[in-house]
């Protein structure tokens, strides 16, 4: 379970997105605010077209809200209200730092190997490349692959694939790690693998996790549940019952 802090490792307050299309706008999210707690583990639920996965965007900046702010272990994000301090650049560096994301399709690099893959991030951050070896390899062997270190993408089954997608999301030890459907592409077996797998590494690292899912069976590994609807929280967006 997670440890109480006074500082949350995310929080959103008022974040609003809005989508302007030829039928007009359509509001995805609606001035949601929530709290995710250091170590904490959240299952973010709805519907399809609900609005969690523009929210998860949204906290990771690879959206930009309409409205609100995000902030992440206490210090600012994002605010839309001056949004042009927060250019690309900053949104960059600001998740290199301080969050991960499993997408979910791999997004590995298909010329690059395991271990290879897992350095990227480490290597962007200025960390010389045998320092950055050996996290990239501490990683693997932490999501059970020690054994693939040095093989391709194309040499790995699915869920190889997303461990290794999930050792990359933790290379630059991220306060919050955001994941978007990360069973999608897998089968139950290998899903409910990658899900404990998610469990345990923010039990270990303290890292706050928000999933999106639609899979009821993931909500027992969570510390809390959130669900969405028309673009709102509808359950769960306070504090956590543990």
């Amino acid at each position: 379970m997670h440890k109480k802090a006074s500082i949350p490792a995310l929080q959103c307050l008022g974040v609003s997105r809005v989508f302007r299309t030829p039928d007009g706008e359509v509001t995805a999210v609606n001035r949601v605010s929530l709290s995710v707690q250091v170590g904490e583990f959240v299952c973010l639920m709805g519907p399809s077209g609900s609005g969690k996965t523009t929210l998860l965007y949204c906290l990771s900046g690879l959206d930009l809200p309409d409205a609100g702010v995000v902030m992440v272990a206490g210090k600012l994000f994002y605010d839309a209200a001056q949004r042009s301090r927060f250019g690309e650049d900053h949104l960059a560096e600001s998740r290199m730092a301080c969050l991960g994301f499993v997408f979910q399709t791999y997004h590995l690099l298909g010329s690059l190997t395991a271990t290879e893959n897992v350095m990227v991030p480490i290597r962007l951050t200025g960390t010389g490349r045998k320092e950055a070896r050996e996290r990239a390899r501490e990683l693997l062997e932490e999501v059970d692959l020690s054994h693939r270190y040095d093989h391709f993408p194309h040499q790995l089954s699915g869920g190889e694939q997303q461990r290794v997608a999930v050792a990359r999301a933790l290379a630059n030890r991220p306060r919050v790690l955001l994941a978007d459907e990360p069973t999608g592409s897998l089968d139950f077996q290998n899903g409910l693998r990658v899900v404990r797998l998610l469990r345990e590494l923010s039990n270990r690292h303290q890292t706050a996790v928000v999933m999106v899912t639609h899979i009821e069976g993931h909500r027992e590994f969570a510390d809390r549940l959130i669900t969405m609807q028309a673009g709102e929280l509808t359950a769960g967006g306070g504090e956590t019952r543990c």
